[in-house]
């Protein structure tokens, strides 16, 4: 998958953020589609295509089960 596809994917699951370089973070809102907030969450780019979540410790589960639906759209995969 190109860094574009990445980037589209991440920004339609959490928001638009441009011009994250590699080593940046930056805080995002995970929405659940309705209106409503599920939970902020950091996103790190590790990599030109390489990106890792970090998630509230309280809301994991919540925050777990919800990326991975959201991202099932976009044949993402967790791991």
């Amino acid at each position: 998958m190109s860094r574009a596809q990445h980037i589209a994917k991440l920004a339609h699951l959490f928001g638009v953020f441009n011009g994250l370089i590699e080593g940046g973070v930056e805080v995002v809102r995970d929405e659940d589609g309705k209106g409503g907030i599920v939970d902020d969450i950091l996103v790190y780019r590790l990599h030109e295509e390489k990106y890792m979540l970090c998630v509230n410790a309280a809301n994991i589960d919540k925050d777990w089960a919800h990326i991975c639906e959201q991202g099932k759209e976009y044949g993402m995969k967790a791991g």
